[in-house]
C-alpha cells in the first residue's frame, strides 16, 4: 500500500503545499519537551511518527524520544550498573509520551508547510510543528503524528551510532571514542576519516583558604573520577551521562555531578565541571583539544583580522593570548574544519573571565599526556571572576566538525547555535 494513500487515503503523492520551507541553518538538532506537545501526552512512543513535506511527497523523517523518570533521570538504552532502562512513570510493557520526555529531529530535515484541509485519513492525531529561524525568519515545517492502528515504517536513515564495546559514537563524518582509563579523556578523533586528535585537555588550578590558611591546588583530566551511569543511542543524537567528581589530591574530592555528553550528525557537546565549594576562592580551567598529525594549516578566531598560519612553532606562547573576548576559535585544513565554542550556564556567564588559547610546538613534552607535543592545541581559558556564585556548575565545550574546509558560516551557524536558537510553534491539526 502506497505511504500516501495510508496517510491520506488518496493516491495523490503530489500533496498540495501552503508555504515553502526555506531554512538555511541545518546542523541545529531541535529539543521539545511534553509540556510542549501536551496533545500526546499519554500517547504510546512506538505509534508516533515524524514527518516532512519536501517536493510534494510526505516521508517519514528521522527522531527519537528520550525518555526521562519521575525524577527527571534519563531512561536509559544502555545502562553502566543503574539499570535505568524503563520509565517509572510508565505503565508495565509500554513506553508513554509524558510531559519531561523530549522529542529530538534536525533541522535539516523539516519542509514545506501542508496546505490546510488536507484530510489526514488514518491518523488519529496530528500536530504542526512550524520552525523559525530568528535572524533571518526562514521557515520550515515537520508533523508529528500518532496511529492507533499499526504506523507505517520509521525511517531508515540514522545519522548517529554508539558502539558501547569501543566508547565510540560515529556519525557520516566523525568519530569519537574515549579513553579506557580516564573518565574524562577523549583520546581518539577521526574526521572524514582521518585520526586527529591526541587528546581532550583541561588544566586547572584551584586557589582554596580557611581563615589564614590559603593553599593552590593544580590538576589535569587525569584527576577527574567517577563512572559512566548510562547511554540513549537514538538515530539523531547519542546522549552519555557521567557521574563526575574533581580528585584534589590528599583523599580531598569535590562532590559528585551529574555530566551529559551529547553527540549530534555535525556536532558535539562535551562536559567541563566547574565546582566551588565554600573554602574555594578562585578557579582557573584551560580546556582544549590537543591535535596531532598536522591535519591543520591555519586558525581562525572571533576579532581576530586574519588567521594565524600553522607553518611556524610558538613554543608555549598562546599565540592568541592578545584577542580579548573571543567566543569561538577554528581551525581549518584541507581535509576538513572544527569549530570550537563553550557553552556556559546561565547563572554564571556574567561571573566567569573567558579567553582563547592556541599554542603550536609538536617537539614539547606535555605531561601527563604520553604523545609528544601540540601540533596544534586549541581551545579556551577560563576563570572565575568577582562574584562567582558557590555550587556546581557544568559548562559544554562544543565542537562544530566539518568534512569541508572552513568558512565564516560555520562559526556564525555556531554562535547562532549557542546563543540564537531556532524559535518553535505548535498546533493541533487533528
Amino acid at each position: 500500500m502506497p505511504l500516501i494513500f495510508l496517510l491520506f487515503g488518496t493516491c495523490n503523492a503530489d500533496l498540495q503545499t501552503r508555504e515553502s520551507g526555506a531554512l538555511t541553518r541545518t546542523i541545529d538538532a531541535l529539543i521539545i519537551d511534553g509540556r510542549s506537545l501536551s496533545e500526546l501526552a499519554g500517547y504510546d512512543i512506538s505509534k508516533l511518527r515524524l514527518f516532512s513535506l519536501k517536493k510534494g511527497a510526505l516521508t517519514p523523517i528521522p527522531f527519537q524520544i528520550d525518555q526521562r523518570d519521575a525524577d527527571d533521570n534519563w531512561v536509559w538504552d544502555m545502562e553502566s550498573g543503574a539499570e535505568r532502562t524503563r520509565d517509572n512513570e510508565d505503565p508495565e510493557g509500554r513506553k508513554i509520551f509524558d510531559a519531561n520526555d523530549l522529542l529530538v529531529f534536525l533541522a535539516k530535515d523539516a519542509g514545506d508547510r501542508i496546505a490546510d484541509g488536507v484530510p489526514f485519513a488514518a491518523m488519529e492525531l496530528v500536530v504542526e510543528i512550524a520552525l523559525k529561524e530568528p535572524a533571518r525568519g526562514a521557515r520550515g515545517w515537520v508533523y508529528l503524528a500518532y496511529f492507533s492502528a499499526t504506523p507505517p515504517a520509521l525511517s531508515g536513515r540514522r545519522y548517529v551510532r554508539y558502539e558501547k564495546d569501543s566508547k565510540t559514537v560515529t556519525s557520516q563524518t566523525y568519530s569519537f571514542s574515549y579513553s579506557d582509563q580516564h573518565l574524562a579523556v577523549m583520546d581518539s578523533l577521526h574526521l572524514n576519516g582521518r585520526a586527529i586528535l591526541d587528546r581532550t585537555k583541561v588544566r586547572g588550578r584551584v586557589k582554596a583558604g580557611i581563615a589564614f590558611f590559603k593553599f593552590n591546588i593544580e590538576f589535569n583530566e587525569e584527576e577527574v573520577g567517577g563512572y559512566v551511569d548510562g547511554y540513549i543511542n537514538g538515530p539523531v543524537r547519542t546522549v552519555k551521562r557521567s557521574i563526575d567528581h574533581l580528585n584534589l589530591g590528599g583523599g580531598l574530592r569535590t562532590p559528585d555531578v551529574f555530566c551529559d555528553h551529547f553527540f549530534y550528525p555535525g556536532y558535539a557537546e562535551v562536559p567541563l565541571l566547574l565546582s566551588r565549594n565554600f573554602a574555594v576562592e578562585k578557579i582557573a580551567l584551560r580546556v582544549t583539544a590537543d591535535y596531532f598529525g598536522g591535519p591543520f594549516t591555519r586558525v581562525y578566531a572571533e576579532g581576530l583580522a586574519d588567521p594565524v598560519s600553522l607553518e611556524q612553532e610558538y613554543a608555549d606562547q598562546n599565540v592568541l593570548g592578545g584577542v580579548m573576548n573571543a567566543r569561538w576559535v577554528a581551525l581549518d585544513g584541507p581535509g576538513g574544519s572544527v569549530v570550537t565554542l563553550l557553552k556556559v550556564p546561565e547563572p554564571i556567564k556574567s561571573h566567569i573571565l573567558i579567553s582563547p588559547w592556541l599554542v603550536s610546538n609538536p617537539t614539547a613534552n606535555y605531561t601527563p599526556e604520553s604523545i609528544m607535543g601540540a601540533d596544534p592545541e586549541a581551545g579556551f581559558s577560563v576563570e572565575t571572576g568577582e562574584g562567582f556564585p558557590s555550587g556546581d556548575y557544568v559548562l559544554h565545550a562544543v565542537y562544530l566538525l566539518s568534512a569541508d574546509p572552513y568558512q565564516s558560516s560555520d562559526s556564525a551557524h555556531g554562535m547562532e547555535l549557542l546563543h540564537d536558537p531556532i524559535t518553535i510553534e505548535t498546533r493541533r491539526l487533528r
